[in-house]
């Protein structure tokens, strides 16, 4: 705790070691060091110069001031607090809604990931350039996403670990007083709706070893060779997998969420399907944020900041000379699988009006 006075002068000796516990140093290094720790405890201002200089502390912060590296995270910091403030102290969002939620992107973003063909269409583009664009977005935020995250956890301002997601299919049948499954209308479906359910370490080691009895099966060194294989393949691979966890993970979910459920019918039978796993990221709140009061005007502004960086950083790395080779080559691999006749100019065209209809808040 500072026992020092707000807008009271002060020497710098009495300054510094109460702030710091610091006697002032006297070469320049030692120097702006310092200054960097009393900022990250009090807003200040100095008057007069040299030995004359005074230190007047304008506002002393409840939790020290961390300067956050990346250009991102400073803004990320308000957004994802308002948003633990707002939510029970916990989000679990896969990496493109939590970039969407972040500011990096919009809405139109996340359905044009899973509708390139559509999306081209709608907007007069090249399917390459659809493809190419989204590539270049979700490798370039995505890492910056990443990035920030660790840099907002070495500044204990949140908890964020990357989890594995299981979303299952459960199919609800209604039995009669016999124990045998009742129709209605016909059907012997009462129900049918999906659960989710985050896998532990236990789990995700299981699914490490399946993962790599498929590499194995499929003459695969590591995952990233998967992506280049052909689309057959892919799904074969994946397919393995499931096949592979399938029993586990509905064993799990059944025994330990679903039959735990207070809501659970009686006289019901369910039918549990495992359909696939995803990346997530489960973020928490620090104890101490409660102390942190992040206004909506502070929230908005802070995804307008975000999202205007965002676009920058697009362009850059389209406009990049360094991969210009690597984009004509891309392109003309394109071309030949969607029959199309594109080119670096028109990616850039292309680009232009997906940056302003995808990725603009």
């Amino acid at each position: 705790m500072i026992n020092l006075e707000i807008n009271v002068p002060y020497k710098a000796k009495e300054f510094f070691m109460e702030v710091i516990g610091e006697e002032p140093k006297k070469s320049v290094n030692s120097k702006n060091r310092q200054l960097r720790l009393a900022e990250e405890k009090c807003d200040f201002y100095t008057t007069g110069k040299g030995r004359g200089m005074k230190y007047i502390i304008t506002e002393i912060y409840s939790q020290q001031k961390m300067k956050l590296k990346g250009k991102y995270a400073e803004d990320m910091k308000t957004v994802l607090i308002y948003k633990l403030q707002n939510n029970n102290r916990r989000i679990v969002l896969p990496k493109n809604v939590l970039m969407k939620e972040c500011g990096f992107i919009n809405e139109k973003y996340l359905d044009a990931t899973y509708n390139k063909k559509k999306t081209a269409e709608e907007l007069e583009v090249m399917l390459s350039s659809v493809v190419l664009f989204c590539n270049t977005v979700d490798k370039l935020l995505g890492q910056a996403i990443k990035r920030n995250l660790n840099y907002l956890v070495d500044a204990s301002y949140i908890i964020a670990k990357p989890k594995k997601k299981c979303k299952f299919t459960v199919i609800e049948r209604e039995l009669d007083k016999n124990g045998k499954i009742k129709f209605v209308n016909g059907l012997p479906e009462r129900n049918r709706f999906n659960r989710y359910m985050l896998m532990d370490e236990e789990q995700e080691e299981f699914l490490s070893g399946a993962i790599r009895v498929a590499l194995n099966e499929y003459n695969f060194e590591k995952q990233s060779d998967v992506f280049k294989a052909n689309m057959g393949i892919q799904n074969m691979y994946y397919n393995k997998i499931k096949e592979l966890i399938s029993n586990r993970m509905v064993n799990d979910f059944t025994n330990n969420i679903l039959l735990k459920d207070e809501n659970i019918g009686v006289n019901v039978e369910y039918e549990v399907k495992f359909d696939y796993y995803y990346d997530v990221y489960d973020i928490r709140a620090n104890e101490y944020i409660a102390d942190f009061k992040i206004s909506e005007e502070e929230y908005n502004k802070a995804l307008k900041n975000i999202n205007e960086m965002s676009i920058i950083s697009i362009k850059e790395s389209l406009n990049n000379n360094k991969t210009k080779d690597k984009r004509c080559s891309d392109i003309n691999s394109l071309n030949f699988m969607f029959n199309e006749e594109s080119n670096i100019v028109r990616l850039l065209e292309d680009s232009s009006q997906l940056t302003d209809k995808l990725i603009k808040i």
